[in-house]
């Protein structure tokens, strides 16, 4: 309710005039039972004191037995308006009969009740303990009490106007002193609007008391209000945009956040990501839907019993260990309409919700099965290639067994009973009869059906061993199923037509099967025609192995950091596709040394490289293999004599070069032992002058002729692989450029190699080379 100013006035000083009135009454009231009470109190001190004087007055007479005095007092006792009775009396051996006899004359008033009144002794004026007689004296309270209420009205009256007077002063000051002031500062308190930064103003009279100390109260709250006011827009604002981007952030974070409770219904808050997962589902999502139905379909289930009784589990769990063990049980992938998606629980609001978090992974589920099905089709295609001469094996027994066995067997099975006589016959294969079918008759020689079938059983039971061993992706699962049929067909060997006509079925479906050439076109595809058609006798082209690893690096790179032991297994074995054994790339150069000593005359031992089979990429080494080709072009050209020198040096006039091969465990590289290939190229010639070698380096001043004269032996060897240095004065198409070892050695570098060199005059030289692994 609201109020003017004037109007805040006048009730100001009403309620202050009230206030007074009410003071006032409650003044009067006890300022009349005082004064009346203290009026009380003064007649009954007089009437004590006027009882004493005429008990004396009282004494004297009876004791001077004068009953005229007597009557005297009781005359001028009776005069007195506080008194209603009084009867004075006389004991007789005083001699005051005649008071006693005239004592109802002395009664004032033969109607007052003396028995109410109070008595007196009165004693001789001789002897204080000798009592004479006694009065009673009769009050008269009606008189009393009016007069005690006559002055104590007066009083009140009096004080009553005086309250007044100042209550009129009080209404007067009031509104002049504390009513305008309230009112004008009501009034300015009023006129203050919010956001105006209003301010409220004092007069001079009231800046220091206790109207200027309130305005500038209020002004404080004014401006505290102002501020709060202000803080508020810029919270509210700021939780807006928080509320805005938590919402934006949820909404487009790719995963569904949603919450429920006890009772498993949703909450009407969720993000849109929610409906998109939900969208073609068996329920539609929809506030108030039910969890447990969105997730498993309306219908009842296993698994939606199970996950309704966990949740139930959940919320009635009192300790968090258990609560969190019971959440484990909760699946973590759900399948909604198409889609798989993948849950994470999370208790919130004390423990009386729980926040599902939603991700829908059915594009990673996907992805996961096309890597499955490359990785499958990977190592089928790896396994072809590393294990040619089993899988072309097993392909040849499984084609003997459907296209011979299998149609034998149903017709022997066709021609005979229990009863016949096992015989050779010309139609049968003759090691099929000696191996299989043999084994098949009991011992009195009579053909065993259940035996036939149980080897058919094992025959295809191991089939489905050997192509899953080898990887085929489609045709094990196929004879697992033709596994399966024969081992109805076994239970079925007493109904022995039922039985041809099961195993008629059985062979022609086998026959006809296409999954196996299914599984060999993925080998086509990658290996051509001609692998399988060859069976395996096909050199994968670097361009075929180059294809195969690509499949194997794009399946690591969709598998990301998901990547497992298997996989990785995997993509080695088809790196290895690509490796050669590092004497297959020599061989070639051996060839071109024989060529080579043949064109200048030259006689040289046949030879091939020798020694360990390393197995290397030829995409790393081929530039530096290609190099080798100085070496051996220069054993030929520098190193061998002439057949005519030779003889002369006591030496097979055919000359030999060795190229070895193997491993060294423990070459030193700086302070470590590596790994490495090692390969040692040598021949028999007349090796390496090294007087030759230091003036030619002299004479190219390649090096300062104080540090050839002090340069060791081996040092010396490596200047060979200076460019521009060479033994030959005369340059023709075989050598004298001095580039060719050059060019070994920079390759050699490049591969993080060593080279080392022995050479003894007349008894040939020996290069080293050492490759890290």
């Amino acid at each position: 309710m609201l109020y003017s100013t004037r109007t805040l006035q006048y009730r100001l000083v009403v309620q202050v005039t009230l206030g007074l009135l009410i003071f006032s009454v409650l003044a009067g009231i006890i300022t009349y039972q005082y004064s009346y009470k203290k009026q009380l109190e003064v007649s009954l001190r007089f009437q004590n004191q006027l009882v004493r004087t005429i008990q004396s007055q009282a004494e004297i007479a009876i004791f001077a037995t004068n009953e005229e005095i007597g009557h005297d007092i009781l005359n001028g006792l009776l005069t007195n308006p506080l008194l209603e009775g009084v009867r004075l009396e006389s004991n007789e051996l005083f001699k005051l009969e005649q008071i006693t006899e005239s004592e109802s004359t002395l009664d004032k008033k033969p109607d007052v009740d003396f028995s109410k009144g109070m008595s007196y002794p009165l004693f001789s004026p001789v002897s204080e303990k000798e009592q004479i007689g006694s009065l009673t004296v009769v009050r008269n309270n009606r008189h009393i009490r009016s007069e005690a209420a006559k002055a104590s009205t007066t009083l009140t009256l009096l004080m009553l106007s005086q309250l007044l007077m100042a209550a009129l002063l009080m209404m007067w000051v009031s509104r002049r002193v504390i009513g305008k002031p309230v009112a004008d500062l009501a009034k300015k308190v009023v006129s203050v609007k919010p956001g105006e930064n209003s301010r409220i103003n004092v007069s001079l009279m009231h800046a220091y008391d206790e109207i200027g100390m309130l305005s500038g109260s209020i002004n404080e709250l004014i401006d505290a209000a102002e501020n709060a006011l202000y803080e508020s827009a810029a919270a509210r604002k700021s939780a807006e945009s928080a509320n805005r981007a938590k919402s934006e952030f949820l909404d487009n974070s790719g995963e569904g956040f949603l919450s429920f409770g006890a009772d498993m219904v949703i909450d009407p808050e969720y993000s849109h990501e929610c409906e998109a997962i939900f969208e073609h589902g068996l329920c539609y999502l929809k506030a108030g839907s039910n969890i447990s139905d969105l997730l498993f379909g309306e219908s009842p289930s296993d698994k939606k019993e199970f996950f309704n009784k966990t949740l139930d589990f959940i919320f009635t769990e009192p300790l968090d260990l258990k609560r969190e063990l019971y959440i484990s049980l909760l699946q973590p992938v759900y399948i909604v309409g198409q889609k798989y998606i993948k849950a994470k629980y999370k208790m919130i609001a004390d423990d009386t919700k729980m926040m599902l978090i939603l991700t829908d992974i059915t594009r990673e589920k996907e992805l996961e099965q096309h890597v499955a099905s490359e990785r499958k089709r990977l190592k089928f295609v790896i396994a072809a290639v590393r294990e040619t001469r089993d899988f072309f094996a097993i392909l040849d027994e499984v084609n003997q067994f459907k296209q011979t066995y299998l149609p034998q067997t149903v017709t022997k099975l066709k021609s005979t009973s229990d009863s016949d006589r096992y015989r050779t016959s010309s139609r049968i294969n003759k090691s099929l009869e000696i191996n299989i079918l043999k084994e098949q008759t009991d011992s009195n020689g009579n053909f065993d059906h259940k035996e036939i079938l149980y080897e058919i059983y094992r025959q295809v039971h191991t089939f489905k061993g050997l192509f899953a061993q080898q990887e085929f992706l489609s045709f094990p699962e196929f004879l697992h199923e033709m596994e399966t049929r024969i081992s109805g067909i076994i239970g079925k060997i007493s109904d022995r037509l039922s039985l041809f006509r099961e195993m008629e079925k059985f062979t022609e479906d086998f026959q006809n099967e296409s999954v196996l050439e299914k599984d060999l076109l993925i080998i086509r595809s990658f290996l051509g025609d001609e692998f399988i058609e060859r069976k395996g006798d096909v050199v994968i082209s670097s361009e075929l192995a180059s294809k195969i690893e690509s499949m194997a690096t794009s399946l690591i790179e969709m598998m990301g950091n998901k990547i497992d032991k298997e996989t990785l297994e995997i993509l080695q074995q088809v790196k290895l596709l690509r490796y050669v054994d590092i004497k297959s790339l020599l061989h070639p150069y051996a060839e071109g040394a024989l060529r080579l000593a043949d064109r200048l005359g030259k006689y040289l031992n046949p030879f091939e490289p020798q020694g360990d089979d390393v197995e290397v990429h030829p995409d790393r080494l081929t530039p530096f293999i290609r190099s080798l080709v100085n070496v051996f072009r220069n054993a030929v050209d520098h190193g061998i004599e002439e057949p005519e020198e030779r003889l002369e040096a006591e030496k097979d006039e055919y000359a030999t070069i060795g190229c070895n091969v193997r491993k060294s465990k423990g070459y030193p590289y700086g302070n470590v032992s590596v790994e490495c290939i090692e390969i040692a190229i040598s021949d028999d010639g007349r090796g390496i002058d090294l007087m030759e070698i230091r003036n030619r380096v002299a004479a190219k001043n390649l090096i300062e002729i104080g540090k050839l004269e002090t340069m060791p032996a081996n040092e010396m060897l490596q200047m060979i692989f200076l460019d521009d240095l060479s033994t030959r004065d005369i340059t023709d198409a075989m050598s004298g450029r001095g580039m060719g070892l050059s060019a070994v050695k920079r390759e050699l570098e490049r591969l993080n190699g060593k080279v080392e060199i022995e050479t003894q005059a007349g008894r040939g030289t020996c290069f080293y080379f050492y490759i890290p692994i």
